[in-house]
């Protein structure tokens, strides 16, 4: 067992969801922003990926967070949808 309290990891290039890789370390999991496409995404493509990965990963034990770094050319206006669909998932949920 790893000593640490969550892991991270690119989920979407690994072939590893983010349930699996909570069913198989029973620890939290942190992703569901792909790193490599945000930056090119609609506000409306992204809050939707936030919809589909809170899904995926479940109620407890998951963090919303990119799976590696933030491209610095990724719109202010994609952070905030994220932020949005993160708040109205917790408020529904």
């Amino acid at each position: 067992k790893y000593p640490v309290d969550i892991f991270n990891w690119n989920h979407f290039s690994s072939g590893l969801g983010l349930r699996e890789g909570k069913d198989r370390t029973g620890m939290a999991v942190a992703g569901g922003l792909d790193n490599q496409r945000l930056h090119h995404m609609t506000p409306e493509e992204v809050t939707q990926s936030v919809r589909d990965v809170h899904a995926q990963a479940g109620e407890r034990g998951f963090l919303l967070a990119p799976t590696c770094v933030l491209d610095a050319r990724t719109p202010e206006a994609n952070l905030l949808a994220a932020r949005k669909a993160v708040l109205h998932e917790a408020q529904f949920n």
